[in-house]
């Protein structure tokens, strides 16, 4: 862990993104972690939240990364899994329980090890720090694919410019449901109609 500290690696948060872009490609080429990466689309975002809330659909992330990651692993032994909490440590286990015990549609491996979840984990602890520049990295990767597809510059975040924007994007293809789905998630309280 301590190569990957002199990488520079911490919490992502604090890092621009130009930073991020840059300690991305050193710790992928750097081989010195394993890892698996995955998200929710807008669309795919939209379509599952129709029946589960945005924690939930925080959990289906992280088992698609946790299941990847363990395939790839097969053999590796390792001591526990470490999730950054963002809901109490009940809820995120009825979130598990919804996808992976009530209903495994998406054919979620049962996680056998020990998890660990803690407040704020990418500020001590370099895995978290390097996964959450991995994702901040995806995330820049995917938002510029969009950014070219549609030919524009999505402001990130939210707030009254963000509102702006999506006012006149919507506006300029007509309020397209495709263009809708396929750009933002439908479930944040946004006025963009007025």
């Amino acid at each position: 862990m301590s190569k990957i500290a002199q990488l520079g690696i911490k919490d992502s948060k604090k890092i621009s993104d130009k930073k991020i872009k840059e300690l991305a490609a050193k710790l992928k080429s750097s081989k010195l972690i394993s890892y698996s990466l995955a998200h929710l689309n807008p669309s795919g975002y939209n379509k599952l939240n129709k029946n589960y809330n945005a924690h939930t659909l925080k959990m289906f992330v992280h088992l698609k990364a946790i299941n990847s990651l363990s395939a790839k692993l097969k053999n590796d032994k390792h001591d526990y899994i470490l999730i950054d909490k963002y809901a109490s440590a009940e809820n995120m286990l009825k979130y598990y329980n919804e996808l992976v015990i009530s209903n495994n549609w998406a054919n979620f491996k049962e996680i056998n090890e020990d998890v660990l979840i803690a407040n704020k984990a990418e500020t001590y602890s370099i895995s978290v720090a390097a996964a959450s520049i991995l994702a901040r990295d995806q995330f820049l990767t995917l938002i510029a694919k969009m950014n070219e597809e549609y030919n524009t510059i999505f402001p990130l975040g939210a707030g009254k410019k963000v509102s702006e924007f999506a006012k006149e994007f919507f506006a300029k293809h007509n309020y397209s449901e495709d263009v809708i789905l396929n750009t933002c998630k439908k479930s944040f309280k946004m006025k963009i109609l007025e």
